[in-house]
């Protein structure tokens, strides 16, 4: 068998001599300057509509980050007419990969607490910018921005909370950290895990307990500071201000 004989072309369905039609799906992906593995598919930058938009112009895409490693990179597209004298109009993107390391993303571990439960918590794997320090966006992200469903795993399918079944914010962030390279969560007790954290938390606000603290019991004195501001409505319309 020769080398033609065995080009398949993927463009075209191919039939089975049992007659089942098999469908074959080519892809583009562009090789990760770091580890060298697939890092993204970039099928866009071969549309016809950006072969049109760009032709005899460069573009550049990115910053992206490999999907296998975190590296960061950029693309430089050239759209060149390849044979402008013999066939006009055969559009082929050129393709250069540059290394972005200052986007490159660090592994994080990201602890939250059940808010309603005591001693309650989740670990949450993670990324960041390698140019951002650890824990920055994650309140925001975790106590409001993300839907549960998003980190807590393939087969939850849904999160309810009362009447709501989108219950942002559902977790409370304690705090995050750069994942130690080499490690298995499962092979650490609590204790362990909770000392991976020792240098970006204070315990005592992470379990809530600083919070309790400060709540009054039904024995103590009741509240010694200033009343309360009260406005009263006069009967000509105005409000008057005194201390309740």
């Amino acid at each position: 068998m020769t080398d033609d004989d065995a080009t398949i072309d993927l463009t075209r369905p191919m039939i089975e001599p049992s007659g089942a039609r098999i469908i074959a799906e080519m892809r583009h992906y562009v090789a990760c300057p770091a580890c060298g593995e697939k890092a993204g598919r970039i099928d866009h930058l071969y549309s016809d509509v950006a072969k049109r938009s760009y032709r005899g112009q460069s573009c550049d895409a990115g910053p992206w980050m490999c999907e296998e490693c975190g590296a960061g990179y950029r693309l430089i597209v050239s759209y060149d007419d390849v044979y402008p004298d013999l066939k006009p109009g055969t559009i082929v993107p050129r393709v250069t990969v540059e290394r972005a390391p200052e986007h490159d993303l660090m592994d994080t571990l990201t602890l939250l607490r059940f808010p309603d439960a005591d001693d309650a918590y989740l670990v949450v794997a993670g990324t960041r910018p390698i140019g951002e320090k650890p824990g920055v966006n994650e309140p925001y992200v975790y106590d409001e921005h993300t839907c549960p469903v998003n980190y807590l795993g393939p087969r939850v399918e849904l999160v309810m909370r009362g009447d709501d079944t989108d219950p942002h914010g559902l977790f409370a962030h304690v705090g995050t950290i750069d994942r130690p390279a080499d490690i298995d969560l499962d092979d650490l007790s609590v204790a362990q895990v909770r000392a991976l954290f020792d240098s970006e938390i204070d315990w005592e606000v992470a379990t809530g307990e600083s919070y309790r603290d400060t709540l009054p019991d039904a024995d103590d004195e009741p509240n010694t500071g200033p009343p309360p501001l009260v406005f009263d409505l006069q009967p000509s319309g105005l409000y008057t201000l005194r201390r309740g």
